[in-house]
C-alpha cells in the first residue's frame, strides 16, 4: 500500500462502501490513511497521532478515531479530511460503535492497568452525541 521506506503496522479499518474508501490506522506512523477500496492508491493521509480504533459513520460522512495515550476522540471530516472536532475522554479510549441513525457515538474506555499493576476501576462506555 505506500512504498515509502517507513515502518507501517495498519492496525484498524473502517469501510466507506458507497465512497469506495478504506480509512485505516497505522500504528507505527502518525497518521490515519484514506485508501481508494477500488485501486488501493492512497488519498489522504490525516495527521492523527497516536491512533488506534477508527470507524466511518455514513448517515455523517465523519470518521471518528481513537487516541488511546492522549484520552482523545477526533473527528475527521469525510470530505475535506480534516480534524474537525476532539473529545476528551477519561483515560484510555478503546473501541468505537455507532447508534443504528449513526447520531450517537459509544466508545469503550479503558482504566489504567500494566504488568505490574491491573486496574483499580472496571472499564466503561461512554456515549457521544454527534
Amino acid at each position: 500500500m505506500q512504498d515509502d521506506g517507513k515502518a507501517h503496522f495498519y492496525l484498524n479499518l473502517s469501510l466507506d462502501t458507497a465512497g469506495h474508501r478504506a480509512f485505516i490506522t497505522d500504528s507505527k506512523q502518525p497518521e490515519v490513511l484514506v485508501v481508494d477500496t477500488r485501486d488501493g492508491k492512497v488519498l489522504e493521509k490525516i495527521a492523527a497521532p497516536e491512533s488506534l480504533a477508527v470507524l466511518f459513520n455514513p448517515a455523517r460522512n465523519e470518521a471518528y478515531v481513537t487516541h488511546r495515550k492522549a484520552g482523545e476522540v477526533s473527528v475527521i471530516d469525510g470530505k475535506s479530511y480534516k480534524v474537525v472536532k476532539t473529545f476528551k475522554t477519561p483515560t484510555h479510549p478503546n473501541s468505537l460503535a455507532l447508534s443504528e441513525d449513526g447520531k450517537t457515538l459509544y466508545v469503550s474506555v479503558k482504566q489504567a492497568s500494566s504488568r505490574e499493576k491491573e486496574a483499580t476501576a472496571p472499564d466503561d462506555v461512554i456515549r457521544i452525541a454527534l
